[in-house]
């Protein structure tokens, strides 16, 4: 039983991704699996619907504009969201622009409107109320893009919600979250520079956003930036805003553009497909719990390295005998044998024929282009060559019964039989046999009484000559029922009478002697001959039924006198015509005799009439039922054709698509063009008595067609085509190589190996040892999709899955084969499959590559990578007045690029971050780019808007900014402010090039000068003009002379006591001795540049042992604290130059000694003094 599955797409590229994988499960997978589907593109959305019922889709956007947003969420407003003007009118609904803010936003409403309810279902779906105890943790992966705008927007907020309702409602049910993050190199084809540039970006600020909140979940007990990091959403239940305590994810594993081995897929669309296919491995198919449970015991793992490696690789790969394609080729190929190479035949020289007398009616006039019926008759009967002629005369010809030395067509006797039908349903008419019965009587009724007497013989004549009259209407009643019937029960009767005894069917004339049914040609020759038949037949008809009515005609001019011109005299007038009826005392016998013979002769040509009458309906209508069945067959031929060809290219696809397979993670078996040719070679088409069923189905469908009185076209015969005649050859195909072609993937990977071969002798050792190198080349294309981590040396977790039919047939094969690919059977994988996962844990994502800075060292040179470059290449641009920007931040909160508020993914580069802001810091106050101004109280910088240095509020928001009047606050307004601190620092090599270029020594430059150390006699020869004031701290001391570590001192001094850090102290004092070893660096040789750090050290530290003991007053009017010397920040100077002294300067100072003692000794007279004096001020 598989564990409770959430799988969860974020934007566009994760919802794609996650509908593939559902569309890989089967409905009893799916019964442990939910699939959600999040994203602020309507559009992409509503596909989505559309080709997948079973996802649940969620619209994190509103038809709101940017601005509408703002203007309802106030906090987003005022607190985190990078407010631009440039961007008030942008509406998500169409996506979120590549600005991730923008998706967050939409997500933060679509939370406080609790628009994700459909999430909340889908979990709860998970965890029915049915009895039965899961003892699984659910596991939960959710799938993006790090590189887009909408999923890698809310990849931080939908895991944090997703993990907070989990442990909200289902707190005794554990689970374990993923999340599946696509890279930024992924996306690269077809992009410009500059939208490269904004994929890096975006992927380095989503990585570092994750990295932080799962270091900060592994580290609650740590003060500093992990601990204040938070991120607030809103609350729908109470209307306030709630910071998750939660990791976002256990395992995050990265998804890149080539995987260890630094190869590639060659497609976005193969990437799209093999992120399903990982997705799956890992969390749905059979080989999943193994992989979980492989992933469980990576624990130590991740202790070792305090949460920072919860980043992983993953891949996956597959062999598989794609089966039904192979089946699908072969029927194919056997198609196109039979029907293509044969049964378009004809038409094709019906078609020479047509361009030659097209040729030659250019030339003659009087030349005449053939029909296609009388082509196709004649070159059946005159073509002696070709098999399929042949096939059709025996077919369709049968021996002439008035002649057994010739043959005829069969529809000759189909319509003598036909014939013979009708004129026994004609005599079977009981109820014209009863008026004919009847009439009879009349007839004898007449002659008996003109015998015997004068009276009652004209009424006798007059009710003989009625019933004849309603006998001929009777007759052509009679014929118009007759031939109905015969016409719907003979002609037109629906069904599959292709089995039928009855000769007076159409169907029986198209079986042979075996009850095998007529190839279609042989059935379309049946059929025009029969055309040609039925017009001489029904012609005949006619004539003879013109006859009849001229007949009739004549009949019944003998009772007309012809004397008498305009009158037309009727029976009744048959007293004063030239036949007397009635002498006057005696009956005129003979002219009864000669009225008796008129009826008699009357009714004959009545009854030829309605015999006439049946069989021209009939024939009418069989004609008619043939013409559109000719109709029907000629379109089948010539979609035929098209279908052919589509077969032709449904061929040559398959092997296309297996024949080359690099670029991909699947190793399709017994699929390559040499193993299809192989089986061409083995399994050759035959004919067979089968092809008669096929025969049989493609007459079904003409005949269905020809009955329908819709509009014939050739929708139906290509839906034919396709789920019955090739079907039909895909059963031909198995019914006699099914055996050799329905096996598993390792029977088909043994028969791959005997036709790469090319020989039959091939031995099983031979066959094993190509299987062997075929699964190796298969687990090899496992290697996650994620650059090669950098540093130690990590070993994948490896794992494939079998069927139990592959494990049964091949035990001793597959276990050694796969003993080092954790393989192992599943009653649940096909067996045409083989899967094979691999897995990366404990990476850092700083371990790759891509994601690290530049490495300069003694033993190693690198450069930054493209994600690290471009991220740091747009932040650095960033200053805190958001609508002075000319770019976003690429975060989802205005502040997080700085190293102030969230963590870099290195911590070196964190580390040199903060450290560059005390630089500047330091710089600026010594070099006086930045200025304390008595007068304002205020710290400004030397030529920079005043508007750009400003202090953050205590939420960071720099629109709530206070001016920079705090010593304190400086490093804080430079922190939020890279732009000035990489202007300041520029100043600081531009001084330090302008003294080179000047030829000055360290004592000489501005720098040495400002810190009070410097060539006294080089100052004296110089006078007054290189003199320089002297660096002071002008907030607190304004007259005395400041050492460099004076401002670690008052630093902390003006730092409110919640704020103070003693990570950022450290940091502080290291700036300061770096800068000093710096400026010395560029003006004292290497060999002599120890011994000038520690001369200036010592003489800093001597000023700053000074300063610390001296007695007086602040700027303000407060006294100074005598006991200054016992500050932890003296401790923190004298240790690390201590340390510098011993470990890189290599000095043994007694400088330093002497004046490190002299600090001791003082530090010990002011504790002696207040252990006297515990109570003192």
């Amino acid at each position: 039983m598989n564990a409770p599955t959430l799988i969860v797409g974020l934007g566009g590229t994760g919802s794609k991704i996650v509908a593939k994988v559902a569309n890989k499960t089967n409905s009893q997978q799916r019964k442990q699996v939910r699939f959600v589907c999040i994203d602020t593109d309507v559009n992409d959305l509503r596909t989505l619907r559309e080709k997948n019922p079973f996802l649940v889709t969620i619209q994190t956007s509103a038809p709101y504009t940017v601005g509408e947003y703002l203007d309802k969420n106030h906090y987003a407003r005022d607190v985190w969201f990078p407010t631009h003007h440039i961007m008030n009118s942008k509406t998500p609904t169409e996506g979120a622009g590549q600005v991730r803010a923008i998706s967050r936003l939409a997500f933060d409403t679509c939370v406080r409107e609790g628009a994700l309810e459909p999430l909340e279902q889908a979990i709860d779906g998970l965890y029915p109320l049915d009895g039965r105890v899961n003892g699984q943790a659910l596991r939960v992966i959710v799938v993006s893009s790090l590189a887009g705008g909408t999923g890698s927007g809310i990849i931080l907020p939908a895991a944090m919600y997703i993990k907070n309702y989990l442990d909200k409602h289902f707190k005794r049910n554990a689970s374990v979250m993923r999340g599946f993050l696509l890279l930024p190199d992924i996306f690269f084809a077809a992009k410009s520079p500059e939208e490269i540039n904004n994929l890096c970006c975006n992927g380095y600020a989503a990585l570092r956003e994750l990295d932080a909140f799962m270091r900060r979940s592994d580290c609650e007990r740590e003060s500093g930036i992990l601990h204040s990091l938070s991120l607030t959403m809103p609350d729908p239940t109470t209307d306030s805003r709630v910071d998750y305590k939660l990791a976002p994810f256990n395992f995050c594993f990265l998804y890149g553009a080539q995987n260890t081995s630094d190869q590639r897929l060659s497609s976005f669309e193969e990437y799209m497909n093999q992120a399903a296919n990982i997705v799956y491995a890992q969390s749905i198919s059979a080989l999943s719990g193994r992989s979980n449970s492989s992933e469980d015991n990576t624990i130590l793992t991740l202790c070792a390295g305090h949460g920072r490696n919860r980043f992983c690789g993953a891949g996956s790969s597959c062999m598989i005998y794609p089966k039904e394609d192979v089946i699908r080729y072969m029927a194919d190929v056997w198609a196109l044998k039979s029907m293509g190479e044969g049964w378009l035949y004809l038409d094709r020289k019906y078609e020479e024929y047509s361009r030659r007398q097209e040729q030659l009616m250019e030339r003659d006039p009087m030349a005449e282009m053939m029909s296609l019926r009388d082509f196709y008759i004649n070159t059946v009967e005159t073509d002696k060559e070709s098999a399929l002629t042949a096939r059709i005369r025996k077919e369709c010809r049968a021996q002439d019964a008035a002649n057994p030395t010739q043959d005829v067509g069969k529809w000759e006797h189909y319509l003598i039989d036909l014939g013979e039908m009708i004129h026994q349903e004609i005599e079977a008419d009981v109820q014209m046999e009863n008026a004919k019965q009847d009439l009879q009587t009349s007839y004898n009724t007449l002659t008996s009484v003109g015998k015997n007497e004068t009276e009652g013989i004209e009424a006798e004549r007059d009710a003989a000559y009625a019933k004849l009259m309603e006998y001929h209407k009777r007759s052509l009643a009679s014929a118009q029922i007759v031939a109905s019937s015969i016409i719907n029960n003979h002609i037109l009767a629906e069904g599959d009478l292709t089995e039928t005894s009855k000769r007076t069917h159409m169907e029986y004339w198209l079986r042979g002697n075996k009850d095998q049914f007529a190839h279609p040609a042989s059935v379309r020759y049946f059929l025009y001959g029969l055309q040609n038949l039925l017009d001489k037949r029904i012609a005949d008809s006619r004539t003879r039924l013109e006859k009849i009515h001229k007949d009739l005609k004549e009949l019944d001019d003998q009772i007309d006198d012809q004397e008498t011109e305009g009158i037309r005299e009727d029976i009744t007038d048959y007293r004063v015509t030239k036949k007397v009826f009635v002498f006057p005392e005696r009956v005129n016998l003979t002219a009864v005799d000669d009225l008796v013979d008129y009826f008699q002769n009357h009714q004959k040509s009545v009854d030829e009439e309605r015999d006439q009458l049946v069989r021209m309906r009939v024939l009418e209508a069989l004609r008619e039922h043939v013409g559109r069945l000719v109709n029907c067959m000629e379109l089948f031929f010539s979609t035929l054709r098209v279908c052919l060809e589509d077969t032709r290219r449904d061929r040559n696809l398959i092997r296309g698509r297996y024949s080359n397979c690099e670029g991909s993670t699947t190793y399709y078996v017994c699929a390559n063009s040499r193993c299809l040719d192989a089986m061409e070679q083995e399994m050759p088409y035959e004919f067979s008595s089968m092809d008669s069923e096929v025969s049989r189905t493609i007459y079904c469908e003409i005949k269905r067609m020809g009955l329908s009185r819709e509009e014939i076209d050739s929708r139906g015969l290509k839906k034919m085509y396709e789920n019955e005649i090739m079907d039909y050859w895909r059963r031909a195909v198995l019914r006699k190589n099914g055996a050799r072609l329905e096996i598993n993937v390792i029977d088909a990977l043994m028969n791959e190996a005997c036709y790469m071969a090319d020989r039959k002798d091939i031995t099983m050792t031979e066959q094993e040892a190509y299987c062997q190198s075929k699964l190796t080349q298969t687990a090899n294309m496992a290697e996650p999709f994620i650059e090669r981590p950098q540093g130690e040396i990590r070993h994948p977790i490896k794992v494939s899955c079998y069927s139990e039919n592959v494990r049964r047939r091949y035990e001793g094969f597959i276990t050694r084969a796969l003993n080092e690919e954790g393989g192992y059977a599943d009653d649940s994988v096909d067996d045409c499959e083989l899967i094979f996962y691999h897995a990366l844990y404990g990476i850092r994502a700083v371990d790759l590559q891509q994601f690290s800075p530049e490495i300069n060292s003694r033993t190693m040179k690198r450069r930054a990578g493209i994600y690290y470059e471009a991220y740091k290449s747009r932040v650095s641009k960033l200053g805190p007045v958001l609508a002075r920007n000319s770019d976003i931040t690429p975060h989802i909160d205005r502040n997080w690029h700085l190293a102030k508020y969230l963590p870099d993914l290195s911590d070196e580069v964190h580390e040199k971050e903060i450290k560059d802001v005390f630089r500047a810091m330091v710089w600026g106050l010594i070099s006086e780019n930045i200025k304390y101004q008595v007068s304002d109280h205020l710290y400004t910088p030397e030529s920079n808007d005043n508007r750009d240095f400003i202090v953050p509020s205590r939420e960071g928001d720099a629109a709530k900014a206070n001016p920079c009047d705090k010593l304190s606050e400086l490093a804080d307004a430079l922190a939020i402010n890279p732009p000035q601190v990489a202007r300041i620092l520029r100043s600081l090599d531009t001084q330090i090039e302008i003294e080179l270029r000047d030829r000055k020594k360290f004592g000489e430059t501005l720098f040495a000068r400002r810190i009070r150390w410097h060539d006294p006699a080089k100052v004296h020869q110089n006078h007054g003009e290189n003199m320089v004031n002297y660096f002071r701290i002008q907030e607190f001391d304004k007259e005395t002379d400041a050492s460099i570590f004076d401002i670690l001192y008052w630093y902390k001094y003006s730092k409110p006591v919640d704020e103070y850090n003693v990570d950022n102290m450290n940091l502080l004092r290291d700036a300061i001795i770096e800068l000093v070893e710096y400026y010395i660096s560029r003006f004292v040789g290497q060999n002599l540049q120890n011994a000038a750090f520690a001369v200036v050290m010592v003489d800093q530290l001597i000023r700053f042992k000074e300063n610390m003991t001296k007695q007086g007053l602040m700027n303000n009017g407060e006294p100074l604290r005598p006991d200054r010397l016992l500050d932890e920040t003296v401790g923190m100077v004298t240790s690390a130059l201590n340390r510098r002294f011993r470990e890189e300067y290599l000095i043994d100072s007694s400088d330093l000694h002497n004046v490190l003692v002299e600090i001791d000794r003082a530090a010990n007279e002011i504790r002696d003094a207040q252990a006297k004096n515990p109570f003192g001020a």
